[in-house]
């Protein structure tokens, strides 16, 4: 949601909501997640 809204402040909301949520990936072994969730972090 934060990375299509695109305001200049929804960068610091979503950083650590997606660190959380590749952690979780990484742990349940959701390898399909992991790479476009690695992408929306680049940028």
């Amino acid at each position: 949601m934060y990375t299509r809204r695109g305001e200049p402040c929804d960068k610091d909301w979503m950083v650590p909501l997606l660190s959380a949520a590749l952690a979780q990936f990484h742990e349940l072994g959701m390898t399909g997640w992991i790479r476009p969730a690695k992408e929306l972090q680049k940028g």
